[in-house]
């Protein structure tokens, strides 16, 4: 999933853009436009993996969704409801969802479980490196807490 609008930008702030802000200048290799990060990595990796995939001749032994929005940033009632009541007519179900994300959920789209919307492209990057030492231990008499549990 992924979207192509941008939130529109308010009167009393449009003078304080460096550049005109949808026009997509390029800068010292920099894109400056509204809304040039937000989602669109995920946009083009959508169409660059598909035409990957059929200029190689790849398949899968499953179906591919794709769901682009246009009307996120103003709720989505008029792109992404008509999809997922397209999806809930027909019953379709996904093993996996890959979509902006950002939040735990408690409730969602009825289920009765918390669930958490891994953010795979949000707005910003980062790696991260987690690391714990702990006295080893054989696994036939484990500790009452490891070092992975510890970081869990």
């Amino acid at each position: 999933m992924a979207h192509m609008d941008v939130v529109p930008v308010a009167k009393e702030i449009f003078n304080k853009w460096k550049h005109e802000p949808f026009g997509g200048i390029i800068e010292n290799n920099i894109v400056w436009g509204r809304g040039a990060k937000d989602m669109k990595s995920q946009l083009i990796s959508i169409f660059e993996g598909t035409e990957y995939m059929l200029n190689e001749n790849e398949e899968v032994d499953f179906d591919i969704y794709f769901s682009l929005g246009f009307d996120e940033e103003v709720g989505g009632r008029n792109g992404a409801k008509y999809v997922a009541d397209y999806l809930k007519e027909k019953n379709i179900r996904f093993a996996m969802i890959i979509d902006e994300g950002g939040m735990i959920s408690d409730g969602i789209l009825g289920l009765k479980e918390e669930i958490a919307l891994v953010g795979t492209c949000e707005k910003g990057y980062a790696d991260i490196k987690i690391s714990y030492s702990s006295q080893g231990e054989h696994s036939s008499m484990p500790p009452g807490s490891t070092a992975l549990g510890k970081i869990c």
